[in-house]
């Protein structure tokens, strides 16, 4: 089985792909960008410690709030795992979603991709997100990763499964940014991973 670990160089070269094909920014749309180091399977080919970014673009118009449990279904949504071309998830229910008052790790208030009948690709709890309506910038903000596991995502590539990941990185960038802004925020979003990564494995003094 071939086992694909990730560069940071790959991983934004394929997101100014995207970004490039989006255009301009354009006023009432916002992207959502969510990044994590983690493992699992894309079209039945294995990924180690790999750089998974997750882009979406949607319509804040679009944005739908019951009672906190927040919703918008994007036009586009896309998985970029680092050694692969990126892929599109195809499932007609797949959103990005808030949830102010889920609990994870004791933290209250997540935000992340996924499938409204099945469940979570990547969310990212951060206090924040307890009052965030997917309408205007915000982050990165890092958190707890919370994903699932056992399901597998529908994309252009093949079945997307993610079975372990570190710490999330979600941030919201009103308009389609430039490939320059998209890239800067993917490199934010690998640092802020990469400090947290380093804390998380520093032997106690």
């Amino acid at each position: 089985m071939k086992i694909v670990t990730w560069s940071l160089r790959t991983t934004i070269a394929a997101i100014l792909l995207i970004a490039c094909a989006t255009g301009n920014t354009k006023a009432g749309f916002i992207t959502y960008l969510e990044t994590t180091t983690g493992s699992g399977t894309l079209g039945g080919v294995a990924f180690t410690n790999a750089l998974v970014t997750l882009t979406a673009t949607a319509d804040t118009s679009n944005v739908t709030d019951t009672s906190g449990f927040v919703t918008v279904h994007p036009t586009t949504a896309t998985v970029s795992v680092d050694g692969f071309s990126p892929s599109t998830f195809t499932s007609s229910t797949f959103d990005v979603i808030d949830n102010q008052s889920f609990s994870n790790n004791g933290i209250t208030g997540i935000v992340g991709f996924g499938d409204t009948n099945s469940g979570t690709v990547l969310g990212d709890s951060n206090a924040a997100f307890q009052s965030y309506s997917l309408t205007t910038s915000i982050g990165p903000l890092t958190g707890a990763d919370f994903i699932r596991s056992d399901v597998t995502f529908a994309t252009t590539a093949g079945g997307f499964v993610l079975s372990s990941a570190g710490p999330a990185t979600f941030q919201a960038i009103i308009g389609v940014p430039e490939p320059s802004s998209l890239a800067l925020s993917v490199i934010a979003g690998a640092i802020g991973l990469g400090v947290a990564r380093t804390r998380r494995n520093r032997p106690a003094a």
